[in-house]
């Protein structure tokens, strides 16, 4: 069963992880470390032997279920459960068994040492000895066998010193006082000096013979003086701590003395092993000396500059070989800059579905270019350019024309990427059809040479494509005149109709590129006219000599989803785009104007509940304020005639009852285009209100009276309907009329005096 399966697995898993820690008790220790170590593992059983506990009471529990049921274990189950079970036990017993076997070894280890330590306290008495009487080795004729001893015992010093440091720190591990060493370190001390001498002298005659005769373009002047100097300072000490034996002082000062014969010869060295060194140099340096002067000619090794006594020509070699450093040094800049730029390619990229490439992250070869270029300008102004000025010029001038070709390029780009999505649709095609054959020139230039920059983006080799900076330049420059084209076009476009400047060009040229599909302009209507959200479209009659429907506007929409029927179809074909959209924009303000005569017409105190919800809001909003000018108006002249000095307080009555009779009016289940046309309609009325106070506040008696020509007053204008007007709007001295912009249901959160201040400011 899978409860069998699962607890078998686990008793397997628990048999493995004892059987390690069982392993590793049973290893035999072969130090005193390695006991410490199986101690503190010791140590840490208990706790890794809690984790399988847990896992075995498991496994136990599992194997108690199946027992209830009377489950048949296998052969190996069963034995797998019960060694399992029995490992806790034998562990037990081995932890006792390694904890007394570490115990034996211990005492066993402890013995070892003391019996090593005292062996080890006879060398040191033996070697202490030595150092004591090596001051009797003080011939210089006897280096042969005395270096090889010093370097012998030096090695034995240091062994000393470890084996003193690992006895300590076992004393430390069997619990014992650490033994005092010093002595070690004393000898060490006391023996260096000997170090310092013999092993120096040593190397400085096995160094001396084979710089004498090696090649000499072996010589490596850098080494060599690190080794003068360390050895000279090395003779130096061991001078001073042998002053009390003069005899192997004087062996250092003699090597000291001719270390310092030796060093003249350095600069010498130096200048001559001088990578930059050519043949001009080489010659130069002939007629200087009035004697030929030619590496492996008559300069094989260190010792024919010796012989030609070439360190008291150091001046003039120096001379020649520094201007050589120069000279190799900007030779070496330019190989590292031409070398830098081998490997180094243009990131081409596919561009979209079109076909063809553009360049990506021109920025780190720009920002190379501009480095390369100024170090190069810097190196034509070294006085030691001379040897390879028509190559730096050559480089530079390459890397100018890459930065040239480079701006070209991008310019070129930059300019293809916005024209080429412009230039795919026919329309546009037809609508510019010199710009179009413009930019098919230009964009068959730039595919030939994208397709080349593609197969081979290698920058020095793309660059050095003949006339490549001209074909850019030229292409950038008729990208420029048809960018100028189109822009002019689009111009054109916008005079026509002049809410395309509230448009970007790429908003213009989507909706000109589609111009046999009206509904192009849907995304853009709101931007055109702030309140249409969205325009109706339907099949309209056929244009003349077609079959198919033509495509009119029926109707806009606001954002709040407020429908307007258009008084009459707008027609899309065959006109332009810029030209219906004009037909468009008249029909707006016709149709408003038209259901603002039908809801004038049809206003009166016994509909006004239901008549607020049959024609669109702006013409509700209109003729409210319009019907409070007038019926203010009747009530002023009432009070002006006599025929009712309480006019204006009549009036507020009558208006506080419009007002508590919309407040039931919204109190009823509305839909949220309803509920704004109400709530904007009370904020009206309520202002209203508090306006008709003030007059009677103020003693109106006149419409001539201040205090209510500055109210910003609707007038209903029979005669201007024909011209597209029929509501003016008076304040102060100032007449206006009404634009008839559709406006939507936009809500209106209150209206105060500071409102009407803000209207008399903009309306004077």
């Amino acid at each position: 069963s899978l409860i069998a399966q699962k607890a078998s697995e686990l008793s397997k898993n628990i048999g493995s992880k004892f059987t390690d820690i069982h392993k590793k008790l049973l290893l035999h220790p072969e130090s005193v470390e390695q006991i410490v170590e199986m101690e503190e593992y010791i140590k840490e059983v208990p706790k890794k032997t809690a984790e399988i506990h847990l896992v075995l009471v498991d496994m136990l529990s599992q194997f108690d279920v199946l027992e209830n049921f009377s489950f048949q274990l296998s052969d190996e189950q069963f034995s797998d459960k019960w060694s399992a079970y029995a490992w806790p036990k034998t562990l037990e017993q081995t932890i006792g068994d390694a904890s007394q076997k570490m115990e034996e070894k211990r005492d066993a280890f402890k013995n070892e040492q003391i019996a090593e330590q005292e062996a080890f306290v006879d060398k040191l008495d033996q070697m202490e000895a030595i150092i004591e009487t090596y001051h009797q080795h003080n011939s210089l004729s006897n280096i042969d066998t005395i270096a090889p001893d010093v370097r012998a015992k030096a090695q034995t010093l240091k062994e000393f010193t470890e084996l003193a440091k690992v006895f300590n720190q076992r004393e430390v591990l069997f619990g014992l006082e650490p033994t005092n060493y010093e002595r070690v370190h004393r000898m060490v001390k006391q023996f260096e000096p000997y170090t310092q001498l013999w092993i120096s002298t040593d190397d400085w005659r096995s160094w001396k013979q084979a710089w004498l005769v090696d090649d000499f373009t072996s010589l490596q002047p850098e080494t060599m003086d690190q080794e003068i100097q360390e050895t000279w300072r090395n003779l130096l000490k061991a001078s001073k701590a042998l002053a009390d034996y003069p005899d192997c002082q004087q062996i250092a000062d003699e090597i000291r003395a001719d270390i310092d014969d030796f060093k003249p010869l350095m600069p010498v060295i130096a200048s001559l092993r001088n990578p930059g060194l050519k043949e001009r140099h080489w010659e130069q340096m002939s007629s200087e000396l009035g004697f030929e002067l030619k590496l492996g000619k008559t300069l094989r090794n260190l010792q024919d500059v010796i012989s030609l006594q070439l360190q008291h020509q150091q001046d003039k070699i120096v001379k020649i070989c520094e201007t050589a450093a120069k000279e190799y040094s900007i030779e070496s800049a330019l190989n590292k800059m031409q070398t830098e730029w081998e490997p180094v390619e243009f990131e081409i990229m596919a561009y979209r579905e079109t076909g063809s490439f553009v360049l990506k992250g021109s920025d780190d070869i720009q920002q190379m270019l501009d480095d390369n270029i100024v170090m190069a300008q810097a190196m034509s102004f070294s006085p030691f350019k001379k040897p390879h000025a028509e190559r730096l010029e050559a480089w530079a001038q390459k890397l100018n024309m890459m930065s040239e070709i480079l701006e070209q390029w991008l310019n070129c780009q930059r300019n293809w990427m916005y024209l080429e999505p412009i230039f795919s649709s026919d329309d546009i095609m037809k609508q510019l059809p010199s710009e179009g054959q413009k930019f098919k020139a230009c964009d068959r230039q730039w595919r030939k040479y994208m397709k080349m920059a593609a197969d081979d983006p290698n920058a020095l080799r793309f660059t050095d494509t003949p006339d490549l900076l001209g074909i850019f330049m030229q292409a950038y420059l008729t990208l420029e005149q048809v960018q100028k084209g189109l822009s002019d076009y689009l111009e054109t476009k916008r005079q026509s109709f002049a809410r395309f400047y509230f448009l970007s060009n790429e908003e213009l040229l989507e909706i000109l590129s589609q111009t046999r599909d009206p509904k192009a302009v849907q995304p853009h209507l709101r931007k055109c006219f702030d309140a249409m959200a969205s325009a109706d479209f339907e099949e309209g009659p056929p244009l003349e000599g077609q079959a198919t429907p033509s495509i009119q506007l029926a109707a806009m929409n606001s954002a709040e989803k407020e429908k307007v029927r258009f008084s009459q179809p707008v027609a899309t074909a065959p006109k332009s785009v810029e030209f219906w959209m004009c037909d468009l924009e008249w029909m707006m303000r016709q149709s408003l104007l038209d259901w603002t005569i039908k809801a004038r017409a049809a206003y009166s105190d016994e509909v006004r509940e239901t008549w607020f919800f049959q024609f669109p809001a702006a013409s509700i909003s209109t003729i409210d304020q319009e019907a409070w000018t007038r019926l203010a108006t009747v009530a002023i002249n009432s009070i002006t005639d006599g025929s009712n000095p309480s006019g204006l307080v009549d009036f507020q009555k009558y208006s506080i009852e419009q007002i508590d009779k919309m407040v039931g009016v919204i109190r009823h289940d509305l839909t949220n285009i309803q509920r704004s046309v109400m709530a904007n309609l009370i904020v009206i009325d309520v202002h209203a209100r508090d306006v008709t106070k003030r007059l009677i506040t103020d003693q109106v008696t006149s419409v001539t009276d201040f205090a209510w020509i500055c109210q910003l007053r609707y007038y209903w204008d029979e005669e201007s309907i024909g011209e597209q007007h029929g509501v003016v709007v008076r304040q102060t001295n100032a007449m206006f009329f009404y634009g008839w912009e559709y406006l939507g249901v936009v809500p209106r959160l209150v209206i105060t005096p500071l409102t009407d201040k803000c209207f008399m400011t903009l309306t004077g």
